[in-house]
Parts: C-alpha cells; structure tokens; sequence
C-alpha cells in the first residue's frame, strides 16, 4: 500500500514491477508501456519513505516481483492482502484505487501543480488528472481564510 500511496500506481502496474524496475541510485521506479493503462512507458521517482521501505525488502533478482505473498509468489491481485488491511484498520468505503486519487490529491493539496501531477499519474489529458484530485475540507478552508487576512 505504501508503494501505491507514493507512486499513484495502478494495482496491474504494481504487479508488474520488478527489480530490475526500480533504481535506487537514481530513486525511480519505472512502469513499461505494455503494463500501463494508457500503453507509455513513465518513471515516478521515489521519495525517501518508499526508497526505504523497498530497500528493506529487496531482492537481487532483477527479474522477481516486488511484490509477493509469503511464499514468495507473485501477487495475482494484491486485493485480499488490501481488503485485510482496511478491515484491520477499521476503515469503511475504501478501495484500492483510492490510493491512487489520494496521492493526486495529496499533491495537489501540497502545492505540485497539476502538469505534474499529470505526468506522475500517466495521464494523457489534464482533465482525467482533475478527477483523481480532491482537496480536503481542511485545505479548503486554509484557502478561504487567506481571503480574511486582508491580501
């Protein structure tokens, strides 16, 4: 869940990353096209959290999963493992693709302008990129107070 919320993944490209994919030297982690929605190849690089959570858990096989159950087989659908999380946490109404909005919107929220936004989430159409950001109450009203600070 950690790579999700830091890359904006789709669950099909977090399955298909491997290794070999992700470069610690240069701290990308790269999507090739075949795996991607829109069918391009992108790197999202990767803050200091998820460069470490996956340095603790790497492996020297270019070619193995990141991401495995404990027999170490490939994830066919990180869903189960997901939904036991959520379940876990007590959290209601949430899928794993609201992972994705959620690294939109926390973004947006920061202050990444949108075109950014928009290449790290692979989007061809700035449009598809404003449905996946939603500012919370609390950063809306932030952006409302500044009106009675007098400008």
């Amino acid at each position: 869940m950690i790579t999700a919320l830091h890359t904006g993944f789709h669950k099909s490209e977090l399955r298909s990353l491997t290794w070999g994919k992700v470069d610690f030297r240069n701290r990308l982690s790269r999507v090739e096209a075949g795996y991607a929605k829109n069918r391009e190849a992108r790197s999202v690089p990767m803050n200091e959290l998820l460069t470490q959570t996956l340095q603790d858990s790497t492996l020297s096989e270019s070619t193995a999963p990141v991401f495995r159950n404990r027999q170490g087989q490939p994830y066919r659908d990180p869903d189960s493992a997901f939904i036991t999380a959520v379940r876990r946490a007590g959290i209601t109404d949430f899928t794993f693709h609201d992972l994705r909005h959620t690294f939109a919107s926390r973004l947006v929220m920061a202050g990444v302008d949108l075109v950014t936004v928009k290449e790290l989430m692979g989007h061809k159409h700035l449009a598809m990129t404003l449905c996946y950001a939603y500012p919370a109450l609390d950063h809306k009203r932030l952006a409302v107070e500044v009106l009675s600070t007098g400008m």
